[in-house]
């Protein structure tokens, strides 16, 4: 594919996911998320998280949820720049009353607008992206949550070289019912 077909499709995807995130439907939670990667780029994305209808595990105090988390973001490093759009399930334990502390962990897509930024050379405009997080979300009928992750993308050794890239993310989420 080539780096004009790449970035048309990523313009497309993108309007697909803007669109989602203005729509921002029942049960649905939106927020920023904003880090830095050990390569000193900065991410900040655009997240909106819509629940999934179904529950793997509950026991007596603790659950585990499945929710899919669709996102835009915009990284800048050097003199470089690339946009994202990302595909993620989310698993997440956490208490069964909906708020207090919680444990995540995923593996999703992305779409990369370009293969280089800053120093790096991610080989391929598509990457797999895995975080482990932990975080807090407050009580009320529009929570807040705030959250830490450690996220790293590669992609998957489908292309060589296989660098990859690691961010420590901080992000701030509003749950809409």
């Amino acid at each position: 594919m080539s780096s004009d077909e790449r970035n048309a499709t990523l313009r497309m995807i993108s309007f697909c996911l803007i669109s989602v995130l203005l729509a921002t439907p029942a049960a649905a939670e939106t927020g920023v998320e904003a880090g830095r990667s050990t390569d000193d780029v900065e991410l900040v994305r655009l997240l909106q998280r819509v629940e999934i209808p179904w529950q793997p595990w509950q026991g007596r105090s603790l659950e585990v949820d499945l929710d899919l988390e669709l996102d835009i973001g915009y990284w800048h490093g050097a003199d470089e720049t690339l946009w994202e759009v990302g595909a993620v399930p989310v698993w997440r334990l956490q208490g069964r009353s909906g708020h207090g502390w919680f444990a995540e962990g995923a593996v999703g897509a992305y779409l990369l607008s370009d293969t280089f930024i800053g120093e790096q050379d991610l080989s391929s405009a598509y990457q797999f992206g895995d975080h482990v997080g932990f975080g807090w979300r407050s009580r009320g009928a529009q929570p807040l949550e705030l959250r830490y992750r450690l996220q790293h993308l590669s992609n998957a050794g489908l292309v060589k070289p296989n660098n990859g890239i690691d961010f420590h993310l901080l992000s701030l989420v509003r749950h809409y019912n």
